[in-house]
């Protein structure tokens, strides 16, 4: 599977990156959110794992765009964060 990885932390992208590989996944690792958005530009992702906490662009708003599109509904979403807000829970299941 074709997975976007969406972390800020270099060295922790590298890290699941490399583990997610070792899986037989093909991943495409970025640094922020508009470098996603490059990226979704130029192919498809079934899947994107996307850090909440980014530089410029957050995680959520980023999410948010995504699921507004007309095909924003065909890519399963995992959003990783180390909030523990209920609140922040319920803005992310929103």
């Amino acid at each position: 599977m074709k997975i976007l990885l969406v972390e800020d932390h270099q060295e922790s992208r590298h890290n699941l990156q490399r583990l997610i590989e070792r899986r037989g996944h093909e991943v495409h690792g970025v640094g922020s959110a508009e470098e996603a958005r490059r990226a979704l530009e130029l192919q498809k992702f079934p899947f994107l794992i996307l850090d909440w906490m980014l530089p410029g662009k957050s995680g959520i708003e980023l999410c948010r765009e995504l699921r507004a599109e007309p095909s924003g509904d065909e890519m399963f979403i995992l959003l990783v964060t180390a909030r523990g807000d209920t609140e922040d829970l319920e803005q992310a299941l929103a």
